[in-house]
């Protein structure tokens, strides 16, 4: 008898069950919700445990509060994902009360499910190698890169294993998640009505008022979920660990056609500038023709070269042995900058002398006619000829347009190397030929000139020390470090070395300025939210025999590599550009930027701004310890105000000139 009971106490419950649990198309809802939420914190889990090293970088280098983002990171999967499964939840809903389409409605829901993860579980694990490069997360810039030239990007993504090691990953994982989607659909029976439609319908209703709340991370707040619930100290990286890398990046595609630059308003912008570097309406200053003791000058970029790769800086790896030698031996200008993250703002601000603006590829986007610079200027003369190096394919970043149209009479790059037994070896290589080979290049074309008896105006940029790394075996150059990362670091020092021992061979030597600097730096440090090390860049103007050794402690942006250079030159020009002649003035602060953002420095503060997510962070570099890592643009917002009007100023009215050179 007690046996009849329980049976029949358990059928109960099952028919109640039966009755009660959510149907067939919520339940295939809720699983691939979870599946999603699963695969986001598998791969936020895999960015911690590989980057532990930045949670004891810098400060609050606490491991609980890494565990904790972990958990927060969940609020932010789900607020994605909520909006993901807006359309399918529509889909099913409607599919139930039209039974003869119902298999239709299923197939789109399934297909928006697989298609939106598949993308964004692709984006999440590409995110990965990105953030180890550039200590933030993915934006829209790379998807520039690779529109100006798949066969390269596919090539530095093939070229290195760590990079194809998460492409192959990203992809797998898309195919997987689209598997189980289907699968699970087939398993669940979404493609046929459900018993009861209705009881169908408060669930779905029920699931649509909640996503309005977890887009709000589960908290009851006025605003929807943004990058600044993530910031809980002031360690950089575990504020980022939380965020969802998929949303900003799909909102910085949204932006990508767009060129349009509201950072200030413009007539305030010109006439702050115009004040700044006291120009006239014109914007124009004349520089006079003066005697001088050069007749040529060299600028080097380096690639990814961070002045805090430096001994002369502090770093004790003795990977820069050359680049110390001729800061000790030249006028080293301890506080320069780079005004960007990338190639093409260096390329753009040394040739041009104007700032980077925001996500902008300079090169590429806006008006694209001459923007008279210096070099135009000098071109003009029938005795100065303007040379510009490269290693690889000019079309790269529009190189070859770019300078051209900005006054080089010559662009040598990787088509100028065909004729060599080895070109073969080269060709195949993502960015052509090695340094080394450029720097014997730039002797070959140097005396040529040098024999036609014109002077010149020369800028190299070597690129062996950028991902994938190629490190030649070079007779006569033995790398201290095991990482493929600091070898290139230190090749593209050696190559430096090996073309001043060349160069000083050379009947032009004597009359040649030189000036070195990064093209940009590398992340190296985990300080600021701009990392100092990837602006902060070695700048040395360098002449054994005309110049004494300095250090100098001046702001000093690329912007001004130019215009000193062809002052101390002695060259007679018209600068309208935004760079200044540091042998004559200083600056008060400089400007620069990174993916995003835009940042300003002077000799105290550092300001910071993420542009899209509207977050300020101003550090006090003159504060005591920890303190100078600390965000204090809350306690100071006047000097956060003053710094922002500088940059966004700088920026705004450079991109105006930029479209409108009678602006």
């Amino acid at each position: 008898m007690k046996s009849l009971t329980t049976t029949l106490r358990i059928e109960s419950l099952r028919h109640h069950w039966h009755r009660l649990r959510p149907s067939r198309p919520v339940r295939y809802l809720v699983a691939m919700l979870l599946l999603a939420m699963g695969a986001f914190t598998l791969i936020r889990l895999t960015l911690l445990l590989r980057n532990l090293e930045l949670v004891n970088e810098g400060i609050d280098n606490d491991m609980w509060l890494a565990v904790k983002q972990m958990f927060n990171g969940m609020r932010f999967d789900l607020a994605y994902v909520a909006k993901v499964w807006i359309g399918p939840i529509i889909m099913l809903t409607i599919g139930q009360y039209i039974p003869k389409y119902t298999r239709y409605f299923g197939y789109t829901a399934v297909a928006m499910i697989a298609t939106a993860m598949a993308v964004s579980l692709m984006i999440a694990i590409g995110n990965i190698p990105y953030f180890e490069h550039f200590h933030n997360h993915v934006n829209a810039m790379g998807i520039k890169y690779m529109v100006n030239d798949m066969g390269a990007a596919t090539s530095m993504i093939v070229g290195d294993g760590g990079y194809l090691c998460f492409a192959i990953s990203a992809i797998v994982a898309a195919a997987l998640y689209i598997w189980l989607t289907i699968r699970l659909a087939r398993r669940y029976d979404i493609y046929t009505p459900t018993e009861n439609r209705h009881h169908t319908l408060v669930a779905m209703l029920i699931m649509s008022a909640i996503i309005p709340f977890a887009d709000r991370g589960f908290v009851w707040q006025k605003h929807v979920l943004k990058p600044a619930d993530g910031m809980i100290c002031n360690n950089n990286f575990i504020n980022k660990l939380a965020i969802n890398p998929v949303e900003p990046f799909i909102k910085s595609l949204l932006r990508l056609g767009d060129t349009s630059l509201n950072l200030i308003d413009s007539r305030y912008a010109a006439a702050y500038v115009r004040k700044e570097l006291g120009r006239g309406d014109d914007f124009t200053e004349h520089v006079d023709a003066h005697d001088s003791p050069w007749k040529n000058v060299v600028i080097i970029l380096l690639e990814s070269t961070s002045a805090e790769f430096m001994a002369f800086e502090g770093n004790s790896n003795d990977y820069t042995p050359t680049l110390d030698r001729l800061a000790m031996e030249g006028v080293y200008y301890a506080n320069a900058y780079s005004t960007g993250t990338h190639t093409c703002n260096a390329i753009y601000s040394v040739v041009a002398s104007m700032p980077s603006y925001v996500d902008i590829h300079p090169m590429q986007e806006g008006a694209g006619f001459s923007l008279d610079t210096i070099y135009e200027q000098l071109s003009s003369d029938p005795k100065f000829t303007t040379l510009f190096f490269i290693t690889h394919d000019p079309n790269f970043d529009n190189v070859r347009d770019f300078v051209t149209a900005q006054g080089f009479e010559r662009l040598v790059s990787l088509e100028d190397y065909e004729g060599d037994a080895n070109y073969e070896t080269y060709s195949w290589k993502v960015w052509g030929v090695d340094d080394h080979l450029m720097f014997e290049r730039v002797i070959k074309e140097l005396n040529r000139v040098d024999k036609t008896g014109n002077n010149f105006a020369a800028v190299c940029l070597t690129c062996s020390n950028h991902i994938p790394y190629n490190v030649p075996y070079v007779e006569g150059f033995k790398p201290r470090s095991t990482s493929a990362e600091f070898q290139a670091l230190e090749y593209t020092d050696w190559s430096l070395g090996h073309f001043f021992e060349l160069a000083s061979k050379c009947d032009w030597f004597d009359d040649t300025l030189f000036v070195i600097t990064g093209d940009h730096g590398a992340a190296y440090s985990n300080d600021y939210e701009i990392e100092e090390s990837f602006n902060h860049v070695p700048l040395i103007f360098y002449s054994p025999k005309h110049i004494k050794p300095e250090v100098r402690d001046d702001l000093a942006s690329q912007m001004d590599i130019t215009p000193t250079a062809m002052s101390m030159l002695g060259k007679e020009y018209n600068n309208h550009t935004m760079g200044i002649d540091l042998t004559r003035q200083s600056r008060r602060m400089i400007p620069y930027g990174a993916d995003g953002h835009i940042a300003a420095r002077d000799h105290r503060w550092t300001y910071n701004y993420d542009v899209y997510n509207d977050i300020e962070f101003l550090y006090d570099t003159s504060a005591d310890g920890d303190a100078r890592y600390m965000n204090v643009a809350s306690k100071y917002p006047e000097v956060a105000r003053a710094m922002y009007e500088y940059v966004a100023s700088m920026a705004q009215a450079g991109w105006d000139m930029h479209n409108n050179p009678n602006y």
